[in-house]
């Protein structure tokens, strides 16, 4: 990277707000001026409908009077201070910082600084530019020199110049500048006396003789360079007062988080992220949730207990009271496994993490777990320990392991390849799911509660007191909140964090079965489930409003399932033996496609459109 030149390591001159005020004129950095003031704006100009250019009047506004032209048009006038809005004011100065640093990093550098000559108010003090630009372009000694301005916490100051320290320490390692190194360490690092242990970590990298040992010893991915530079001034920002530097990107951020916000209210959002529409709100329709049957598998010849569908969303594998495992692809719709084996109903079934395996579980008297290879279709090992029948199973993310329940008041943790029990918790368990990442493995048990267990310490570190029994429990993506259904007809969400119920959701009826839901939908914001009464229920997340009630199935609905990968399919399986899959309406196919981009997709309609009964607001 090419080196700043000098002038742009040097403070530059204030720029200067100036008004009238009794006929004197004053200075004033950033800061509105009191009193008697008048200011003038210079001409908009734009061009009018024969083309030619055209000129607005000039805004005047002066305690004195009032240019009836800008009365009242909701506009900011070049002598207010703040812009009203009907959440509050916006102040100006900030405003104007805001959108100069934006122009700034758009690379239209002259009209900042137009912007900036014409406001009076500079996106950020000479201190915080200097500093800024000695922090990019590696100019330590510069930006020790200038701590001293940027109104920092003096207990805060040893930690930000060790911050400093430290990556000029790296960068140093990293060119194999070791004398350099071992100064900056001795003399510059330990006389601040601040993180001793850290110390000690960093004079062991000089041992090290490989670039790559440093930077992973180190955690430090990106190396010397702009971006590591870049991350280590963003670190550094959060001790400076915005005043003196503004966070990067910060108008960007502001629109990513209305954006966001918009997202959440929308009740039927479902597109994936894609570019942001700024001149408009955001607003989605209902075509944009699965709410017409698009097929219909047929093959089980008793009721249907249980689907899912693979990692990949290709497969879709559904178990039922009539003993055997059916594996479909979701693509062509055709049948492409029939497992047998069990010797009763099966109610359960998870996907290894590759998609090479399914397990299954045997309830009433089949006490067993099966495993069964997706290719051939084959059984490739038993599971027997549990004394009841097993309700749930779920994966490690390792593929090497599984947890499994029962209503034999046991939760076993097993070793594939040995097929041996590693682990046993004491509990009876309705369902249970272990979160992404591994960590965690959450059991709805039969007392009522949901305990939190720690896969690694094998403790139980929370526990969740539900109101009624739980049936099924679903983890988000995010691991941080779960989602119950209850036999009281309703639907809970919990975050596990703050151990509160944060959503309830009511109209699906369930009481005698085991009637399971879960997250579905771009950015999981909508609770999808299945119903006693024949139909499926889906409500959005976060409003808990109910969006659609649908109905095809001619028995009631025992488990709902969200494609993976598609956000405009789920599956449902029914006590009427049918397996189907839902999506958008034949008037909406292409517009479908289209955001759908890569996902995959599913067969073509093949028993006609199915009415729904939907809700619409």
């Amino acid at each position: 990277m090419d080196d700043l030149a000098p002038e742009d390591l040097r403070p530059r001159k204030k720029a200067r707000l100036v008004t009238t005020a009794m006929g004197d004129t004053n200075g004033n950095h950033g800061r509105s001026v009191q009193g008697v003031t008048s200011t003038v704006t210079d001409a908009v100009s734009d061009a009018g409908p024969d083309g030619e250019r055209r000129k607005c009047k000039r805004a005047k506004s002066s305690s004195m009077g009032e240019d009836p032209e800008n009365a009242d048009n909701g506009n900011i006038n070049a002598g207010d201070d703040f812009l009203e809005g009907p959440n509050g004011t916006l102040d100006k100065t900030e405003l104007v910082r805001l959108v100069t640093q934006t122009i700034k990093n758009l690379g239209f550098k002259e009209s900042a600084e137009r912007l900036e000559q014409e406001s009076g108010i500079i996106c950020e003090p000479p201190s915080g530019v200097t500093f800024r630009n000695a922090v990019l372009r590696a100019r330590w000694t510069i930006a020790i020199e200038m701590l001293d301005d940027l109104e920092i916490n003096t207990k805060k100051l040893p930690k930000v110049k060790f911050m400093i320290f430290e990556q000029k320490f790296l960068e140093l390692l990293e060119h194999r500048e070791l004398k350099p190194a071992f100064h900056c360490l001795r003399e510059e690092l330990a006389p601040l006396e601040y993180d001793t242990q850290k110390l000690h970590q960093l004079s062991g990298l000089l041992m090290l003789s490989s670039v790559e040992d440093i930077k992973a010893d180190a955690n430090w991915p990106h190396g010397a360079g702009l971006q590591s530079r870049s991350l280590l001034l963003r670190a550094i920002q959060e001790f400076v007062p915005t005043s003196v530097m503004i966070p990067d990107g910060r108008l960007s951020q502001l629109m990513h988080q209305a954006w966001e916000n918009q997202c959440q209210k929308c009740l039927y959002h479902n597109v994936s992220p894609g570019s942001i529409e700024l001149l408009k709100d955001h607003q989605c329709t209902q075509n944009r949730i699965p709410r017409h049957v698009t097929h219909s598998f047929e093959g089980h010849m008793d009721e249907v207990w249980y689907l899912r569908f693979s990692h990949s969303g290709r497969l879709l594998a559904s178990v039922s009271k009539d003993a055997t495992l059916l594996i479909w692809d979701v693509v062509t719709g055709e049948k492409v496994i029939e497992s047998t084996g069990h010797t009763d109903a099966i109610c359960y079934v998870a996907w290894k993490p590759d998609d090479t395996q399914v397990l299954t579980c045997g309830s009433d008297d089949d006490h067993s777990l099966k495993l069964w290879d997706v290719r051939s279709g084959g059984c490739v090992a038993t599971f027997r320990s549990h004394k009841d029948g097993v309700t749930s199973c779920a994966w490690c993310p390792d593929g090497k392991r599984f947890v499994s329940g029962s209503t034999d008041h046991r939760v076993l943790l097993w070793d594939v390849s040995t097929r041996t029990v590693l682990h046993s918790w004491r509990t009876r368990a309705s369902d249970l799911a272990i979160t992404n990442d591994g960590k965690y493995l959450f059991v709805a048990c039969y007392t009522r509660k949901v305990q939190m267990i720690d896969l690694e310490s094998m403790a139980v570190v929370a526990s969740l007191d539900e109101t009624a029994s739980i049936t099924s429990l679903s983890v988000s993506r995010s691991g941080e909140e779960i989602l119950l259904s209850l036999s009281s007809s309703e639907a809970h969400v919990w975050n596990v964090r703050t151990r509160q119920m944060t959503h309830k959701y009511h109209g699906h009826r369930q009481g005698r079965y085991a009637i399971r839901s879960c997250f579905g939908g771009v950015g999981e914001c909508f609770i999808v489930s299945g119903s006693e009464d024949n139909a499926i229920y889906l409500w959005h997340r976060q409003t808990q409003t109910l969006l659609a009630t649908l109905r095809a199935h001619e028995q009631p609905v025992n488990c709902v399932a969200w494609h993976p990968s598609n956000p405009e399919m789920f599956a449902s399986a029914s006590d009427d033996g049918t397996v189907r899959l839902w999506g958008v309406g034949a008037d909406d196919a292409d517009t479908a496609s289209a955001q759908a981009g890569d996902a995959v997709q599913g067969p073509s309609r093949t028993n006609g459109v199915v009415v729904t009964d939907s809700t619409s607001l």
